[in-house]
């Protein structure tokens, strides 16, 4: 049994949208644990390496920062955020757990945090949006099945716009179509679709509720 597309697009946009979620979430948490919990210091950028990417002109840029706690220790930490703009011997703010020095992080510019946010925010469209494409394939493997419903030969006979306005390639249209059994269907479509009076396509109907149906291009 070979998927639909729709379930295909909808399993593909779930992984996506909990995958980056969970990266993204779990990335922040850290981060809030840090800010909440942790110590403030002012720490200096020591170090910036350079690593060059397989196929590509740019280089990853790795900042280590150097801090020293309240307790005097000496702590030099790779940072997992970067800064173009920073250059070794700038002064940066540090947080860092009080328990596990080690265990630290500049401060994120604001910036930073919005594109992080942003991540959550299309990570959830994309989950609420595999869960929307789920409901629809469900919704049509219920009511068009082949035991549910009849596909029926029809002709459009009339292209009229919405709610009497006149039909336009911009907005939304009625296509009135005549099944072979003699049932009148409107179809609402969206601008030009290439339609036209006299097309011949077929319709899937449902048995009990007439008034579902699927037109079928």
């Amino acid at each position: 049994m070979t998927l639909k597309l729709e379930y295909i697009i909808a399993i593909t946009l779930f992984v996506a949208g909990v995958l980056f979620l969970s990266l993204s979430i779990s990335g922040t948490k850290s981060y809030r644990i840090l800010l909440t919990k942790g110590e403030k210091a002012i720490g200096k950028v020591s170090e910036i390496k350079y690593k060059n990417i397989p196929g590509k002109r740019q280089q990853e840029r790795t900042m280590f920062i150097n801090f020293t706690t309240k307790e005097g220790q000496d702590i030099t930490f790779k940072s997992g955020y970067s800064s173009s703009s920073a250059r070794v011997g700038d002064t940066i703010t540090v947080y860092y757990m009080p328990d596990n020095p080690y265990n630290a992080e500049v401060k994120l510019p604001f910036i930073m945090l919005m594109a992080i946010y942003f991540i959550i925010g299309a990570a959830l469209l994309c989950i609420l949006l595999s869960l929307g494409l789920f409901a629809i394939a469900i919704h049509e493997q219920i009511f068009f099945n082949d035991k549910s419903s009849i596909i029926a030969s029809a002709e459009i006979v009339e292209l009229k716009g919405f709610r009497g306005r006149p039909v336009s390639k911009d907005n939304f249209n009625t296509a009135v179509l005549k099944t072979e059994t003699g049932q009148t269907i409107e179809w609402n479509v969206i601008g030009d679709t290439g339609i036209t009076v006299g097309d011949k396509t077929t319709v899937r109907i449902n048995i009990k509720n007439p008034k579902k149906f699927k037109v079928e291009i």
